[in-house]
């Protein structure tokens, strides 16, 4: 009789890559489960997304300034997060856009993909888009809610093969704070909400 088998050994699970949600849900390892935005190897486009406020409008300037500046923040977020994704080993600066309590967690999930030669690529005719919505602005705090529907490919940049390649929508829930009012909005902590297959669930309201 031959030696027995080895088991394999499995990578830790990579976590979903939508670029809002992806520091909150981990679904799936490395040969499928849920993936997100990304393919060819062109320079990622900032998301194209869409902001309302569930909340009505504004009653104040200060207000609506404040509401418009936590979207834009969400939405430059997704961008320049899904530049670090597509080279996770040096990512850009994210200091301007998260707050220094929670760089530590976006710097630890960065460099599990690097760990793991794993990184995002754009995907041709990409059905990408993102949603911010119901922000509210109280004081030097603000939340806000982010659709989110992600195609991207997961891919090893070592060996070129796909690792993931599935479209899945995800609503996440952000929190936002600055120092004074003179202060840029900084993000303080991305919870997951409802994940779904294909271009489905919050995706089909906003």
């Amino acid at each position: 009789m031959g030696k027995p088998r080895r088991p394999k050994r499995h990578q830790r699970a990579l976590p979903a890559v939508a670029f809002v949600v992806a520091l909150a849900v981990a679904l799936g390892g490395c040969g499928g489960g849920h993936r997100s935005r990304a393919g060819s190897d062109p320079a990622p486009s900032a998301p194209r997304g869409t902001s309302t406020t569930s909340a009505g409008t504004p009653s104040t300037t200060s207000t609506k300034l404040d509401v418009a500046a936590v979207t834009a923040l969400v939405q430059t977020w997704a961008a320049t997060y899904e530049a670090a994704l597509a080279n996770p080993a040096t990512p850009p600066d994210l200091s301007g856009i998260v707050a220094p309590s929670y760089l530590p967690t976006v710097a630890a999930r960065l460099q599990q993909y690097a760990a793991q030669h794993a990184a995002v690529r754009p995907k041709p005719n990409s059905q990408h888009r993102l949603a911010v919505y119901d922000v509210k602005v109280e004081g030097m705090s603000a939340t806000a809610t982010a659709c989110e529907v992600n195609d991207a490919l997961l891919v090893n940049t070592t060996t070129g093969q796909v690792l993931g390649d599935n479209t899945f929508t995800a609503e996440t829930s952000v929190s936002l704070e600055r120092a004074d009012t003179t202060d840029g909005w900084r993000l303080t902590q991305i919870s997951a909400g409802p994940t779904t297959q294909g271009i489905s669930g919050c995706a089909l309201q906003h």
